[in-house]
Parts: C-alpha cells; sequence; structure tokens
C-alpha cells in the first residue's frame, strides 16, 4: 500500500512515506472528522460492491467511483473551486497546516501539542514562527496570570472596593 499521490513531471505518481521521518505519525482527529469519514468510507463501500470485480484496489480516501485515485492536481483544483465558492483566498494545502497552527494557538491548545501534531522538530520553531499569533503583550500577561492565580478579588472600577465571590 502507498501513502501518498505525487505528481512527478505531471504524471501522478504513488509514493510510501512522506517528506520526513515525522510524516508516518499518527494524530488523533475530532469526532466531527471522523463521522465524516465513516459517512464517506460508507459512500464508498456501496461504490466497490456496485462495481465488484472492476472496483480498482487500493484504500484511498479520494476516488472516482470505481475506485481508481485521481491526480493530485484534481483534487487541489476541486478544493480551489470549493474554496473561492466560500469567498476564502487561495491558499495551499500546505497552507492548511498554517491555518491550523494558527486556529489551534488561538484556540489556547499547548504550544508543545501543535508543535508535535504539524511535525515540528521542537516548539521552540512553532513559537517564534507563530508569536505574532498569541498577540499578549504585557499588560494582557498580567492581567491573564493574575486572573488565574487570585482570581476576580478586587474590583477594577475607581475605589477598588472588594467583591463578594
Amino acid at each position: 500500500m502507498h501513502d501518498n499521490r505525487v505528481v512527478v513531471k505531471g504524471h501522478a505518481r504513488d509514493k510510501e512515506g512522506g517528506k520526513t521521518t515525522n510524516a508516518d505519525q499518527t494524530i488523533s482527529i475530532d469526532r466531527a472528522t471522523v463521522a465524516a469519514l465513516r459517512s464517506w468510507r460508507a459512500v464508498q463501500s456501496h461504490e466497490r460492491e456496485f462495481f465488484g470485480d472492476d472496483y480498482h484496489p487500493g484504500d484511498y480516501v479520494f476516488t472516482f467511483k470505481d475506485g481508481r485515485p485521481p491526480h493530485p492536481d484534481t483534487i487541489r483544483q476541486r478544493f480551489d473551486r470549493l474554496a473561492a465558492a466560500a469567498g476564502l483566498s487561495r491558499i495551499t494545502f500546505h497552507d492548511l497546516r498554517h491555518s491550523y497552527a494558527t486556529g489551534a494557538l488561538k484556540a489556547g491548545i499547548n504550544p508543545k501539542v501543535i508543535s508535535e501534531r504539524i511535525g515540528h522538530a521542537n516548539v521552540g520553531f512553532l513559537l517564534q514562527t507563530y508569536a505574532h499569533v498569541l498577540g499578549n503583550d504585557d499588560r494582557d500577561a498580567a492581567e491573564q496570570a493574575a486572573a488565574f492565580l487570585i482570581g476576580k478579588v478586587w474590583d477594577p472600577a475607581p475605589g477598588g472596593d472588594r467583591q463578594d465571590d
């Protein structure tokens, strides 16, 4: 079984493994994505039954109805059309990785976890690359740390009266 379909001199080729040793790692995916993939797999199973012996061997996610894997450019072009229809700027598949990292940081996910999920060798590279996303300035850091450590004990309004908890 091959893991990837790549384009070499305009022709689609099957290629085992990824670009780096981390490329073959297993990561978790969310329940909504799992449900969508299971639903798609059920559609493919019906197609496999319909085509019988004429169904192309392989276990690809993206296929024609008869199981043949499409040329990778076909997938990219379809993605481009869907993104444009959704009003998104043109982005590449690699940009999706950056979009994930940015969204995960904004969601408050631990940078070490994000770094491991996207295959960075160390968290320092992720933090250096995406520092602008975090956007915390010194005052934000002070307020966040105080909220965590001491809670809301003082009213920030003039007079600073103690609040009842």
